[in-house]
């Protein structure tokens, strides 16, 4: 009996065994190094499992079992935070590699484009153990977009190509660096799937070609004519402390690795100098700009190889020695003029002062020849800040090949001021929020309508009716905005000319504002609600009836008192669109110029002086103080 339960037992165990096979036991064989990296290709959806996360300041990176999520808000707080997010290592062959993944980046509303590159970024290191203060880090060309949703939709980032020198590893680690202000403006929510790394070219992109060292870059003082090597200023960014900055210097070397160029929206790029062009010691140029400054209209603006010197600022991020953003290229290959396509024809667009459905062109005047153009969001875009073009002006005209620089502006009914603007795709351009940026839509929906006046230089105010702000030049960021005070470039408007040469010239539109020298109605529409006082002529041609000037205009001798008249340049127009409502307060105006109790003036001219303001939901002139018609002056003459 002994002897069989004993067979029981042992059999039993050998069941159990045979049965856990899902289950590590010391009856395995060990087939792989458990120290090596993960293999090719490698995908992790909620990026939690083997993914490390550490945190410098503040909030740390949420794992959860489908995504993983930052952010700086929590339980009603907002904390300027820094977290990173370090895959497990990776092992690489000799092939080429790309990175992907999904993201989502929400809120952050005040975040100026630099600081969104800053706050949501990828590196890439081979020596990392356990802290990411201690190993070396190289940026990877991640660029972050805000999302248009509304909600958690997630959208693919842009393929990422690991740089060579990162090939046949036997660990690589990429890390996600998110950091926030302190403010509900400065805080935004990142989170990620789907991550992927395997072997691949990225769209667009190709293999590296091997690169032969060049003479060494002397080393210099960081002066234009004696400029710091790649190698110096990779040793004095070093000597920082993260976030710290040196005054500009100059900087010369050869180009050894461009990571991005960016041409669709922000026109800058990710690259390295160093001193005898291989990507040994290379130092890196963080969204720096081309020539002189000027945006990057192509990629293949700078190459591999070539010979720059670069103004900027030496920093350190965290471990990262870099040229702070916004440098620029002062000498390429030789050369510090920008080389400039051969024009090759085009249409024509005259400089006008005045407003009327039409295809514009946007251009802010830099010096008397010379313009910058608004150029339309990409269609892959539907946010974003309006690129810039420069254009060469003649005689105030501006000739262009060019489509992505046209923009339709249409009359709202029942307006003569305000307007809606479409891209060349036909989409309307609106805003939303506290943005200083724009957004685009198929349709007319809220935040598209934008009330347009002229000033007396030739520029041009297009303020957003929802926002107030208005459309201005930034030549710091070679970028449009619109912001709530004036403190940028004004734009022009250039009306598209099929005759191709001389610019429309509306007779009627004239005059300075002053008594001597009065604007004409149609003037002072296009200066617009200025709210200031100025004077303004033109003919009595009838009064309004109840609130709305659309359905209330009357052409003709009122026959009991009206508190308004309207005047227009024709005496004889029955458009209320072409025509200014002049308020006639109690006392010496209502009693001298009332139409019903003076039916003489009835198509006579007159000029008044009052405030430039919105009145029954068009351009009209309140607080009238003065009026001239005939030899008679009505009221008190203000002192100019």
């Amino acid at each position: 009996m002994k002897k069989i339960l004993n067979l029981f037992v042992a059999f039993s165990t050998l069941f159990i065994i045979a049965s856990c096979s899902d289950v590590p036991s010391p009856y395995e064989l060990v087939t792989s190094d458990p120290s090596a990296g993960k293999t090719l290709p490698y995908k992790n959806t909620s990026l939690s499992s083997g993914f490390t996360v550490q945190t410098i300041a503040g909030n740390a990176w949420s794992q959860g079992s489908t995504y993983t999520q930052a952010s700086g808000y929590s339980n009603g707080n907002y904390t300027e935070s820094e977290s990173w997010l370090v895959s497990p290592g990776i092992q690489t062959g000799e092939d080429s590699v790309v990175l992907s993944f999904d993201y989502t980046i929400r809120y952050g509303s005040s975040l100026k484009e630099a600081e969104l590159y800053e706050y949501h970024q990828v590196y890439i290191s081979t020596d990392y153990v356990d802290d990411v203060t201690t190993a070396t880090w190289t940026l990877l060309p991640f660029k972050p977009e805000k999302s248009s949703y509304s909600d958690w939709t997630l959208y693919p980032s842009n393929e990422i190509q690991i740089p060579q020198e990162f090939l046949n590893q036997s660990k690589v680690y990429i890390a996600f660096v998110y950091k926030c202000g302190s403010t509900q403006g400065a805080t935004t929510t990142w989170e990620l799937e789907n991550f992927s790394i395997k072997n691949g070219v990225a769209s667009g992109g190709s293999d590296e070609p091997t690169i032969e060292p060049k003479t060494p870059i002397a080393k210099g003082n960081g002066t234009l004519e004696n400029p710091y090597s790649a190698s110096q200023a990779d040793s004095i960014s070093s000597t920082l402390s993260s976030g710290q900055t040196t005054d500009e210097v100059y900087v010369k070397g050869y180009i050894s690795q461009i990571n991005e160029v960016e041409v669709e929206r922000y026109g800058n790029a990710i690259y390295f100098i160093s001193d005898d062009g291989t990507t040994t010691g290379q130092y890196e140029i963080y969204h720096g700009f081309y020539l002189n400054g000027e945006k990057f209209t192509s990629k293949d603006q700078i190459s591999v190889g070539d010979t720059v010197i670069v103004l900027g600022k030496l920093t350190k991020y965290n471990s990262t020695n870099e040229m702070a953003a916004y440098s620029k290229i002062v000498y390429l290959n030789g050369s510090s003029t920008p080389v400039t396509p051969t024009p090759v024809g085009g249409t024509s667009y005259g400089k006008v002062t005045s407003i009327a459905d039409g295809v514009y062109l946007i251009g802010a005047i830099t010096d008397g020849s010379n313009c910058v153009l608004a150029t339309n969001l990409s269609s892959t875009y539907s946010y974003g800040w309006l690129g810039a073009t420069k254009a060469i002006m003649a005689n105030n005209v501006v000739t262009t090949a060019e489509t992505a620089v046209t923009w339709k502006f249409t009359a709202v009914p029942n307006t003569n001021i305000t307007y809606t603007i479409q891209d060349a795709q036909g989409r309307y351009i609106y805003m939303t929020g506290t943005y200083n940026s724009f957004n685009v839509s198929e349709t007319v929906v809220d935040g598209c309508y934008w009330d347009v006046s002229f000033n007396n230089d030739g520029t041009v105010n297009i303020v957003n009716v929802s926002t107030g702000k208005t459309i201005q030049y930034s030549p710091n960021h070679s970028s449009y905005g619109a912001y709530s005070e004036v403190s940028n470039a004004l734009p022009c408007l250039f009306l598209k000319d099929a005759e191709g040469g001389e610019t429309p010239v509306d007779p009627t539109v004239t005059g300075t504002g002053t008594k001597d020298d009065p604007y004409s109605v149609s003037k002072a529409q296009s200066v617009g609600a200025t709210n200031a006082n100025a004077w303004v002529k033109g003919y009595i041609v009838g009064y309004v009836s109840g609130a709305a000037i659309a359905t209330g205009a009357v052409f003709g001798v009122p026959t009991s008192a009206e508190t308004e008249i309207l005047i227009a340049d024709d005496p004889e127009t029955t458009d209320y669109t072409k025509c200014v409502p002049v308020q006639l307060p109690a006392g010496a105006i209502r009693d001298g110029l009332e139409l019903s109790a003076h039916s003489s003036y009835y198509k006579q001219e007159v000029s008044v002086y009052g405030q430039l303001v919105k009145y029954f939901g068009v351009l009209g002139v309140k607080s009238t103080s003065c009026a001239i018609i005939g030899q008679t002056t009505i009221g008190t003459e203000p002192n100019e």
